[in-house]
């Protein structure tokens, strides 16, 4: 029997989706797993040892509709699977599955396009992670439920680096980072729905006074504005301070989490790649609706702090600067305590 598992969307939810892998792996442990993702974050999964392999999801931003379709069917019929499930709703990798002639076809049905989907699908159910009710990792095992599939009692998100990525990082990063060390994200996809980049300045630097530890910046993209922002925020304390943000890969900076006493971001794509390899990590949402709120999104971890925003929507405000009042009710004395206490639950004090 072969079984794919897809999650195809962005690295927090790949993360997420990887910790129903193991439960598959186990109630048959004589199939072929696959998982298919996009191809950036293939190096994170490609060393599980119960994977046969990680299929590359070519990504709504290559080519059009149509040829993604051909494409994915063409990548399922080199597989020949018995069984796929789709953990994410994607219009292409339903059509392909079904083009691929997939006997069992599991995943949800949305708003957009019922009546397509239930023709490209064998067994589904109605998408409903809209109420946020439980984790997104949870909701995972109701399509499960269509393979006897079992939630277990604790789910983890699954990465598995290699001495290679761990080389690579090496060579990167020589004579440049000190041995006690934090990383820190000011970025996020969304441009906008961010924690104030001056606030992350202030803990950066607390925590060089406060520790002496050096900072490590990360981000997907070396130039932007947050990234420049906190640099020039920083200057005092550069000898402190080293950038990495747009220089690592997903295997790469894994690496770098694995190493790092604490990682402070938004919750995204990096909260939960730290979450998933032990990283100690201060969680900051600044989305109060339960489709997006902790409840659903917060890392897999015991070895967190998760500070929730709050905030009720004002009479005629935007959501744009909704999200950003909300984001700034979590206050950098929050973020400074929360830092305090997840250091001192990993045996780390102030120097003071």
């Amino acid at each position: 029997m072969k079984i794919v598992v897809a999650r195809p969307d962005r690295i927090g939810d790949a993360v997420i989706g990887s910790s129903c892998l193991p439960a598959i792996a186990d109630r048959y442990s004589h199939a072929e797993l696959y998982y298919m993702v996009r191809g950036v974050m293939q190096p994170l999964f490609k060393h599980l040892d119960y994977l046969k392999s990680v299929l590359v999801y070519p990504g709504p931003g290559v080519g059009d509709y149509r040829q993604r379709v051909d494409k994915l069917c063409e990548v399922l019929k080199g597989v020949e699977p018995d069984i796929i499930i789709h953990l994410q709703p994607e219009d292409d990798l339903y059509e392909a599955s079904a083009k691929a002639k997939i006997s069992k076809r599991i995943g949800y049905l949305n708003h957009k396009s019922k009546l397509f989907q239930a023709s490209w699908l064998t067994d589904f159910l109605e998408y409903n992670k809209y109420e946020g009710s439980k984790h997104e990792s949870e909701y995972h095992f109701d399509l499960l439920k269509f393979i006897d599939v079992q939630q277990p009692n604790k789910l983890k998100g699954q990465i598995a680096l290699s001495e290679n990525d761990q080389e690579r990082l090496n060579r990167k990063v020589t004579n440049k980072l000190e041995k006690n060390f934090v990383v820190i994200n000011p970025t996020a996809f969304s441009s906008f729905l961010r924690w104030p980049v001056e606030w992350f300045a202030k803990v950066a630097s607390w925590i060089i006074d406060e520790y002496g530890f050096q900072v490590v910046i990360i981000g997907g993209d070396r130039e932007d504005e947050a990234s420049l922002a906190l640099r020039r925020l920083l200057k005092a304390y550069e000898n402190s301070i080293f950038d990495l943000s747009g220089q690592l890969d997903l295997a790469e900076l894994s690496c770098l989490l694995k190493s790092s006493k604490l990682h402070l971001s938004r919750n995204t794509g990096t909260s939960h790649l730290a979450a998933a390899i032990g990283c100690p990590l201060v969680d900051l949402h600044g989305r109060v609706e339960s489709i997006y709120a902790s409840a659903r999104w917060a890392p897999l971890s015991d070895n967190m702090k998760v500070l929730q925003a709050r905030g009720k929507r004002k009479w005629l405000e935007s959501s744009k600067r909704y999200w950003q009042r909300t984001m700034k009710s979590i206050s950098v004395a929050q973020v400074k305590q929360a830092t305090k206490e997840i250091l001192e639950e990993n045996g780390l004090k102030s120097r003071r």
